[in-house]
């Protein structure tokens, strides 16, 4: 008979041990699933095949094994508290932004530790440093000015993917489209093959986060009323000195730079979540505002649905403003096909 297992009677060890739920590539019958903490030390062990569901602790992280070089983490976050969507002073009014002000009770969901990651981008979509998608718009930081046309502003497997639209993450024609259509199929391989994996994430399939979810995730989860974040990782009620920004943002405000980051550079949120402000703009699903729930789209300034625009949300590495970067910052946005040397993405499940 095949058990559940609940981990969240033991959340607070995944935790304090930045704790991974570590899969074999290929679970056979005699392999078993195990929770791992700091210095390999081993939480639990539980038949592969005998194991239906799994349920984890928040802050808990599970690494997705896309081959036996590229792999990433995912990290779980808790719902069960109400969570209000707002937007910084001088952004877009609550006239102008459907749902601003509004509070939703919030669900469990699980988001990548960092943003897409070159290496990720490359073996899913089977391409090489040659094949990184080049913007199609010119971008400006400081006094440099980089052309439409420009390829990556720094290549390497742990610099995040930039220079996608979300048609290129979210539909599935044209050279770089697809990428979500692929790492599904992908995901679909090692449930088919992994038991434990298919326990874990139960139907669940990689996506982008909404707005809600990633306002929520970049707060720091059920407990961001208390650690009332400004910028992701940082507190304050009033703003903090760029020097604060500074410890968890790559970006301009300070000193200008010339390219994104590798992730991870700066410090993390309390769920362990990298580079929610900074390093480079990530796109949201833009669903569910009034009157399109089930659409995608955005509404601008003086209420007009735009279903062609999406959301993005946490600054870039190329920005000089510091209220870009503020965990309720709403007031960036680009078209399906806008590709950008500052912008990327963020995966959710």
């Amino acid at each position: 008979m095949k058990e559940r297992i609940n981990f969240k009677k033991i959340a607070a060890a995944f935790m304090l041990a930045a704790g991974v739920f570590s899969i074999p590539m290929s679970a056979q019958g005699d392999e078993i699933v195990k929770v791992i903490g700091d210095g390999n030390l081993v939480l639990g062990m539980y038949p592969a095949t005998s194991v239906s569901h799994i349920e984890f602790g928040e802050g808990t992280s599970i690494e997705i094994p896309l081959s036996e070089t590229v792999s990433f983490k995912m990290i779980k976050v808790e719902g069960g508290a109400p969570f209000t969507l707002t937007s910084t002073a001088g952004a877009l009014t609550a006239t102008a932004w459907a749902n601003n002000g509004a509070t939703k009770q919030m669900e469990d969901f699980w988001i990548g530790e960092f943003e897409v990651t070159q290496g990720v981008w490359k073996e899913v979509m089977g391409q090489t440093d040659a094949d990184l998608p080049k913007s199609n718009v010119s971008s400006t930081v400081g006094s440099t000015t980089y052309p439409s046309g420009t390829a990556q502003t720094k290549i390497g497997d742990n610099y995040p993917i930039a220079n996608v639209s979300w048609d290129d993450i979210c539909t599935d024609t044209d050279t770089y489209k697809c990428f979500l259509t692929k790492i599904n199929a992908r995901l679909k391989e090692l449930k088919a093959s992994n038991p434990a994996l298919a326990a874990a994430l139960g139907d669940k399939e990689f996506r982008l986060p909404n707005e809600w979810e990633w306002a929520y995730a970049a707060a720091g989860g059920k407990d961001y009323a208390s650690l009332q974040y400004w910028y992701s990782g940082i507190s304050g009620t009033t703003q903090p000195a760029n020097t604060e920004l500074d410890k968890v943002a790559v970006n301009s405000v300070t000193t200008i730079l010339t390219s994104v980051a590798e992730v991870g550079s700066k410090a993390p949120n309390a769920l362990g979540l990298y580079d929610m402000s900074g390093n480079v703009w990530e796109r949201c699903s833009g669903l569910g505002y009034p009157g399109h729930e089930n659409e995608y789209g955005y509404l601008e300034s003086g209420g007009t649905w735009q279903s062609s625009y999406r959301p993005n949300r946490g600054g870039s590495w190329g920005f000089t403003t510091a209220s870009n970067f503020r965990v309720s910052n709403r007031n960036n946005y680009s078209n399906t096909t806008f590709r950008s040397i500052s912008s990327g993405f963020r995966l959710a499940l």
